[in-house]
């Protein structure tokens, strides 16, 4: 390659940068716009939480009701609280009628069932009280 030619691929790439410098220098101001207006709405709405002495996870959990499933599920068991009581469910034997109230799954005649009926059959039959 020539000096001449070298010269005129380097000017071309230069061209090209510079291009691309500008457009991402007006890319990058609309980000600015973009970011400055998501930092005013959040200090307004931490803002209007402190007046009205609303918790901001509250707040949160109240906007997406998951967030709040979520915190719930990860918590320690073992942190010396008592577990939750579990349910009871009650199961209706469609075969021959027989109901039977348990609040677990180790229970005789239920594991009989599970046996002879299989454990899917079975679960299809549970209404929680």
């Amino acid at each position: 390659m020539s000096k001449v030619q070298e010269l005129q691929s380097l000017e071309a790439a230069q061209q090209r940068l510079e291009a691309e410098i500008a457009r991402n220098a007006q890319r990058i101001e609309v980000l600015r716009a973009e970011l400055k207006d998501h930092n005013d709405l959040i200090d307004i709405i931490r803002d209007e939480a402190a007046k009205k002495n609303i918790n901001l996870t509250d707040l949160a959990i109240a906007l997406v009701p998951s967030l709040g499933k979520k915190a719930k599920a990860s918590a320690p068991v073992s942190d010396g609280k008592i577990r939750r009581e579990r349910k009871v469910k009650q199961y209706k034997n469609p075969h021959n009628g027989e109901i039977l109230e348990t609040k677990g799954g180790n229970h005789k005649a239920l594991k009989s069932w599970k046996e002879k009926w299989g454990a899917e059959e079975v679960e299809s039959w549970v209404t929680v009280l």
